[in-house]
Order: C-alpha cells, then structure tokens, then sequence
C-alpha cells in the first residue's frame, strides 16, 4: 500500500489496517518502528507505533507520549484519529514542518491504534457487544436465556418486535418506521415486546437476558480491579486479558511515557480522574492541571471537560474501576485524558445531548436522530421492519436503528474533521511534556589541574519534571539527576542527591503575589569542582525518566 492511500474517511478491517501501518513503517524508517507488543484470542496482533527523531537521543529517553484507541468492540472511530495523527507527524517530517521536527525531537510517540483488534473485527460486522473476543458471537451468553444473533443474516443486528397486549412499545403514529413507548395507563391500541435480534437458548416463556460473559478491557488494568462479580467484565483476575497484559508490560519498560492520551465514543467529553471518588481526593493543583489541559479538547473539539465519578457515573453503585486512568494517573501519578468522541444527540439536534443519555430518546426525538442518519449514512442508517419466521418466538419482525453505525460511531463524512481535529489535541498535549534543556555552562580555573564548572538546568516545558501531584503521593516522582562523565575526577558537586524537581510553566497564571500558590523554581545552577587536564573532553547529562534526558559536551579550558 502506498502512503497516499490510506484514508482517514473511511473504517478499515483489520487486514487493511494491518497494511496501512506496514506502509507507514517503510515510508519512514528513520523515525518509525512498528512493533507488536501483543497477541489477542484470536492472533491478531496489537500494534504500537514508536515514531521520534533517532538522530538525537534515544527513544526512551525522551518524555514519551502514549495514545490508543478502540479499546472497546463497539468503539472504533478512535482509530481513524490516531492515524491521522501518525500520517500528521511522518508527512510533516517528511515536509520538514518546524513544529513536527521539533516534538519528534524532544518527544517520543507511541500510538497503538487499535488496542482490540478481536472485537473491532466483530463489531464492524454487525455485532453489537463482543468484548475483546474471547469468545465468538454467539458464545458470549452461556447461560439459558436471550442471546445476541443476526438470524436474518443482515450483516446487522437490529429488534425483534412480537405483538403482545401486555407490550410496553407501539408503532410511532409520526413516523411508522419507528417504536415509541406506550403511556402509563394507556389502552386499546396494538402493542409490541421488543427483544435484541437474536436467538433464545433453554426455556422460552421464562427466558431471560443474561449479560454476555466476554471481557471489558477498561475493567481489567490492575489500578482498582474488582471481579467480575462485582463488576461487569473485569475477567478473572487484573491482566487477564492479552491487550491488557500487553499494554502494562509496555509501561513497566518504559518508565519515560509522562502522558496518556485514550480515545472512545460516543459522549463527546473530556474525562479526567477521578472515576471512583469526588474531587476533594486531588493532591496539590492536579485538578487545575487537568482542567488546563483537557481544555485544549474543548477548545479543538467543543466537548466540556468532566469528572468521571462526578459526571460521568449514570449510577452511584456502577463506580468504575480497573480502568487505564486507574492505573496510570492513581497509581502512578501520569496524567491522562480521555476523551469520548461523538455525541449523535448533539449532532442530529434532537434535543438531548448528555454524556449518558437515556437507551429511548423519545418519539421526537429519535424521528430527529433517524431524519439526520439518512442524510448521512443512506440506507445503512435503518432496516426497515420485515416479518421473520422465529425459531423460538414465532412469527416476529426485525428492524429499527443501526445503532452501532448511528449512536457509537460518526458517520464516515464526519471522520476526516473529527480525526484531524483529534489529532491535533493529542498533538498540543505531547507539547505540554516537560523539556529538558542545559544551558550558560561556564569553567574557572582554581588552580593546577582543578577546575570549577557551573551550569544552569531548566524545564522548558509546561509540565513539571515530577508531572503530577499524585505522583509523588504514591512516592513515583523521580528526582531530576546530574552526571558528569568523562576521564575527570569529581571532587565535589552541589547536587549529587538529585534535585526535587523542576517546575514548568503549569500554575504561573498571572504575576507573581504573596497571596498566590507559591511558584517553585524552574531551574536550577549546579556546579562541580573536578580535576582533569587541559583538553579533557566531559559531557554533563541531566533529567530523569519522564522528563527526559539531555547532555551538553564541554572541554577543559585553562582560560
């Protein structure tokens, strides 16, 4: 495949994908490397691009910036994002764009674009719920009961409608293509029961709907992780499940990643931690750095940024946990956005745009919804209701929304934009990383072969050298280190334990008073006192994981 081919206006299988990042890697193979970082139920691979600038410092030695999306089955408009986002930065390298050759520079990229590569498959074919593949359609629901199926072999799978004088739904009398409850106390019309299209295993009259046994990845990162039985899909055990597993090994060897950027739909939000206690929990200024940087998704993308436990939780006892945030900013004090693109509510101006809206919209609004999907999506936007021999049920018939092209995902007119514009927020939020810099290094002759070097060590960036608050509340915070290497004896220096940390610019909001949060220093000046002869040739290196490291080359001068 060449480059030029890869469209972002369109959603990919997984073979398609699969050539598209192959091309990506051998159009530019100084900065990118395609790695596989895991294998699903169903072997296919979870890919992760690494792309920086090589040619200056070590990839892991720079801050690194992690991004992924379609974590879950259903949700997969992330991926068209964070591949522009790759194409943004390898054309602009390509271009000699200023501002991508500075961030590959300083920055490490590393972007898995499709972290659930079993259930997208699945889920672009139809089914609506199939976690990450652990089992097939079909196998997800063990138990006696309803079952998910596209009995009329569709390609989709939409309701069953059954007429029941007991029915809660009838037909909508404004739009007869559509399903509309029917009002308490309400008689003398014909009314429907509506089931999921699918098949019933066990005892008809008393069939009931279990939930799929299948795993939810965002429920089985180890920060929080509750079982199954407490929570829906968190699988047996914290990384039990191979993307899971992938993704925690990645950052147990790559202590550099300082920012987490994951993309899902469908409630056009920012979310921010916390996702299991109220904000009165943040540690310093975290929440006003979340609120400062989230803000460049509401400025890109128009969406508010929201608490998940305060704004985001539907119930008080449906508390998340074992989610990436829980691991990467509770327990390891990383800040991390996610961000849940498209809204259909807002989109199509039905009238109801909430984060959680409600499963029926209402009559209204739904004929709305369904009047700005056709102008859309065309007829994929609906089936129209068609009479079905049921092998349980009886005489049925099958119909209603697309949901999974309607509600979960955009449109593929609105995937270019929503990609672009996504892209460059995951662009801007690599930009807020600390950065390292060594500058106005100096030497004095003592006398004989000792010297005296000083030099100025200053986070540039706008995030501080710790990154967050929290980490160094769960004692993850790195002190910023110095070295002197070279063939020089160190007599003395001013920092050997390290520095605490370098502030950036986060927090410095006005001028500075008295009656502010005190600023912290963004630099420091540290001096060594070596002996070595004239000519030496000694590197300072300074900064630690996350901050990444810098190193400025000195020789010994008697002047």
């Amino acid at each position: 495949m060449d480059i030029r081919d890869i469209k972002i206006d369109r959603y990919m299988l997984f073979d398609e994908l699969k050539e598209a990042l192959e091309a990506v890697r051998d159009y530019a193979p100084e900065i990118v490397e395609l790695k596989e970082i895991g294998r699903t139920f169903q072997e296919r691979e979870v890919f992760l691009l690494e792309i920086t600038d090589r040619t200056y410092m070590a990839p892991d030695k720079k801050p690194g910036f992690y991004a992924d999306a379609c974590t879950h089955a259903e949700e997969f408009s992330g991926c068209n994002a964070l591949l522009k986002l790759v194409l943004d930065l390898v054309n602009g390298y390509k271009d000699g764009d200023p501002d991508i050759l500075d961030s590959l520079k300083y920055n490490t990229y590393y972007i898995v674009p499709r972290l659930n590569p079993d259930g997208i498959e699945a889920a672009m074919m139809g089914n609506p719920w199939c976690g990450n593949g652990r089992f097939a359609p079909g196998q997800t629901q063990l138990k006696d009961g309803f079952y998910w199926e596209d009995i009329d072999s569709n390609g989709v799978i939409c309701n069953m409608r059954k007429e029941d004088p007991d029915g809660e739904w009838k037909i909508s009398e404004k739009d007869p293509r559509l399903m509309t409850l029917r009002k308490p106390g309400e008689k003398g019309g014909t009314y429907y029961r509506l089931y999921p299209e699918g098949r019933i295993r066990g005892d008809v009259k008393n069939a009931g709907f279990q939930k799929p046994t299948d795993g939810n990845i965002n429920r089985n990162y180890p920060g929080l992780w509750t079982p199954d039985a407490m929570q829906y899909g968190a699988g047996e055990l914290p990384m039990s499940e191979p993307e899971t597993k992938a993704v925690m090994d990645f950052f147990v060897s790559h202590r550099n990643i300082a920012m987490v950027f994951s993309l899902h739909t469908n409630a056009g939000v920012v979310l921010r931690p916390f996702t299991n206690q109220s904000d009165k929990y943040f540690k310093g200024r975290d929440k006003e750095l979340f609120m400062n940087i989230g803000a460049i998704g509401t400025e890109e993308l128009g969406y508010p940024v929201v608490s998940v436990f305060e704004e985001f939780t539907p119930e008080a006892e449906g508390v998340r946990g074992g989610t990436l945030n829980d691991y990467t900013y509770l327990m390891k004090g990383i800040p991390t956005i996610v961000i849940e693109q498209w809204n259909v509510g807002k989109e199509s101006e039905c009238g109801i745009d909430d984060p959680y809206p409600p499963d029926y919209l209402g009559e209204d609004a739904e004929i709305k919804v369904l009047k700005w999907a056709e102008e859309h999506l065309g007829e994929r936007a609906y089936v129209d209701y068609m009479e079905y021999d049921h092998p349980e049920l009886g005489k049925v018939e099958i119909g209603g929304f697309n949901r999974i092209r309607v509600f979960r995902n955009p449109p593929e007119d609105y995937l270019y934009d929503l990609s672009a514009r996504t892209a460059r927020v995951a662009m801007r939020l690599a930009e807020c990383m600390p950065r390292m810099d060594i500058k106005d290094i100096c030497q004095e002759h003592l006398s004989g072969d000792y010297y005296k070097i000083t030099a100025t060590v200053r986070n540039s960036g706008y995030l501080p050298t710790y990154l967050t608050a929290q980490a160094r509340e769960v004692h993850d915070a790195e002190k910023v280190f110095l070295k002197l290497e070279g063939n020089a004896e160190i007599v003395c220096e001013s920092d050997r334990d390290g520095i605490e940390g370098l502030e950036g610019r986060f927090g410095r909001n006005s001028e500075w008073s008295q009656w502010i949060y005190p600023w912290e220093a963004v630099e420091k000046t540290v001096s060594f006192v070596v002996k070595a002869d004239m000519g030496t040739k000694l590197t300072l290196i300074a900064g630690n994981s996350r901050s990444g490291i810098v190193q400025k080359e000195l020789i010994i001068k008697n002047e």
